[in-house]
């Protein structure tokens, strides 16, 4: 999940370098023009350590730019209890509050749950009305799906596959026509991942 989940952080990061090129290419202008500045007054014997202040924030302004363009938020409500602290992700940053983990942190992702900023009592159809967003349960085969293995399938699971013990009922033929129809409308679809609820 986590090699998945930085992948995405990864095309991301591409992405977002890309429409912000112009911006780092006028940071590294300035870093430039600092540089030869700072060089001049040098040889001159003059202090430099004020200009050297304003090139280092400079610097620290385009470092953090190209470090958030490269970390994907994952934002859950109430997904402490499902985030497991595994030797697979080392987190050299964490955040607590009250017990509570309000922030991790790895280089390329940085997972944040709602529920430790909201309210106490809050509500995830709460946290939705807020935000003018509508609740709506996914249709993904949860129980089906018990390995990561079976997220590599390339097709389209059957309708028997969606079948929930909770309400001991199948999604309906609509239900199963639209994940087809949002299946095949995304491009480059190769498995599951690409389909599964966030």
């Amino acid at each position: 999940m986590l090699q998945h989940s930085e992948c995405i952080s990864q095309t991301q990061k591409n992405i977002l370098l890309d429409k912000y090129a112009c911006i780092i290419k006028e940071h590294d202008a300035k870093i430039e023009e600092y540089n030869s500045y700072i060089k001049a007054l040098q040889e001159k014997n003059k202090d430099y350590r004020r200009k050297k202040g304003q090139y280092n924030h400079i610097n620290y302004v385009k470092q953090k730019l190209i470090r958030s363009c490269g970390q994907l938020v994952c934002l859950g409500f109430n997904s402490v209890r499902q985030v497991r602290l595994n030797e697979e992700a080392k987190w050299p940053r964490a955040n607590l509050r009250n017990g509570a983990y309000l922030c991790l942190t790895i280089d390329q992702l940085k997972f944040l749950d709602a529920s430790t900023y909201a309210a106490p009592g809050f509500s995830l159809d709460t946290f939705m009305q807020a935000y003018r967003a509508k609740l709506t349960k996914a249709k993904f085969p949860y129980e089906y799906i018990d390995s990561f293995t079976k997220l590599d399938e390339q097709q389209l699971l059957p309708i028997e596959r969606f079948f929930t013990c909770l309400r001991k009922e199948h999604i309906s033929h609509k239900d199963a026509s639209d994940a087809k129809l949002g299946m095949d409308a995304k491009l480059g679809q190769t498995s599951s991942w690409e389909w599964m609820p966030c």
